[in-house]
C-alpha cells in the first residue's frame, strides 16, 4: 500500500492496517519540492515507514494517452473537458 502525502494522525491509523505502508515522493517542479522532499523526509524518520520515488505514471504506452485525455477531461477539447466546463 502507497500512502499519498497523509497527514501525521493519518499515519498513525494507517500503519497498523497497512504493514507494508510507503511514502511516495515525485518531482513536480513547482518550486515546492524541496519542501515536499524535506517533509517526506521528517515522517521517514518519525514513522519509519520507506520513501518510493515516483514520476507520476498516468499511461504506460503511448497509445493509452487518449484514454488517459478522456478519464481525466484533458483540456483539449475533448467532449469530457467540455462537459466539465
Amino acid at each position: 500500500m502507497i500512502a499519498l502525502a497523509p497527514l501525521d494522525a493519518e499515519l498513525h491509523r494507517l500503519q497498523p492496517l497497512f504493514p507494508h505502508l510507503y511514502l511516495t515522493l515525485s518531482r513536480v517542479l513547482d518550486g515546492r519540492d524541496h519542501e515536499r522532499n524535506a517533509r517526506a523526509l521528517w515522517l521517514r524518520s518519525r514513522f519509519q515507514i520507506p520513501i518510493v520515488a515516483t514520476n507520476d505514471v498516468h499511461y504506460h504506452r503511448p497509445g493509452r494517452q487518449r484514454l488517459q485525455d478522456a478519464l481525466t477531461g484533458h483540456p483539449r477539447g475533448h467532449a469530457a473537458a467540455k462537459a466539465r466546463a
